[in-house]
């Protein structure tokens, strides 16, 4: 028994020179290479090249026995089920594979997740089932084709940070007002035609980014938002007079970027606030 703790001392060590030793030991004593299986597997799977006790490198389980985990451009569509043993994972970024929706393993069986990215894969909804993960504090859903949000999304009571750029949306749901902690909101290129009044609950929000939409005005709740530090509303529908007064309000408004809409200037009055009529093509902090 003192032997087996010992070896997944070593075998899930964040050192490589353990991780090396575990490997020597389970060589020679058979026994204990079903401790193994995991790294197997998952490597196999990702990889796409079979792995044995033989192959498989100190470096490949080091690289597991991390709290955050990339497998980008693997042509994935599916996650191995052995993802959950390992016990330290907390950030999964899975950009660029073929994905057409997010695993019921994640949203299930992963609830102590703070980072989830599915940029460029083939997603067409969110599963209510987000609503799982309560520890999530970044959602990265850019460049896929989702059409809506499910109203779930706001049990993400940790999310500080959420894109849904370049996606199908053509609204925001109400419960987008839930995420009290959210600081930044990124929803360019889509189809939005008007935000949802909830979002005036976003005290916190800090950046909202809304370029290539289909918004012809803004709710007056714009002006409840009163952390935010830059609006980008650029190639919308959007009239001088569609921005509500109720955004002259906000203290720590210092940028707007408003090209591709009218060509009036905007009827608002902000002192300590740069207006930018020209086009800026990445005004992300």
């Amino acid at each position: 028994m003192h032997e087996s703790v010992n070896f997944l001392r070593l075998l899930y060590s964040a050192d490589e020179q353990n991780i090396l030793l575990a490997l020597e030991i389970a060589r020679a004593i058979p026994s204990l290479q079903a401790a193994l299986a995991p790294f197997l597997a998952i490597h196999q799977h990702v990889h796409q090249q079979s792995t044995s006790i033989d192959t498989i490198e100190p470096h490949h389980i080091l690289s597991l026995n991390q709290s955050e985990i990339y497998w980008e451009y693997a042509q994935l569509k599916t996650l191995p089920p052995e993802i959950l043993d390992l016990p330290y994972l907390e950030e999964l970024g899975l950009q660029g594979n073929l994905f057409s929706e997010i695993p019921s393993l994640i949203l299930q069986s992963m609830p102590y997740l703070k980072y989830l990215c599915f940029t460029d894969n083939q997603l067409t909804s969110v599963s209510p089932d987000i609503q799982h993960l309560p520890q999530l504090q970044k959602l990265i859903l850019s460049d896929n084709q989702i059409s809506e949000l499910p109203g779930e999304i706001g049990h993400l009571k940790n999310l500080d940070y959420l894109s849904v750029d370049n996606n199908q949306l053509t609204q925001l749901p109400e419960e987008i007002g839930q995420l009290t902690k959210l600081e930044c909101l990124i929803a360019n290129r889509n189809a939005i035609a008007a935000l949802p009044r909830g979002i005036g609950k976003l005290k916190n929000l800090k950046y909202l980014y809304l370029d290539g939409n289909q918004l012809t005005e803004l709710p007056e709740e714009i002006g409840q938002l009163t952390n935010l530090e830059q609006l980008s509303l650029q190639d919308n529908a959007l009239l001088a007079h569609s921005i509500p007064q109720s955004i002259e309000q906000l203290p720590h408004l210092h940028t707007i970027y408003f090209c591709g809409n009218s060509d009036d200037y905007l009827d608002i009055y902000l002192p300590n606030c740069s207006i930018h009529y020209g086009w800026n093509d990445n005004p992300h902090p």
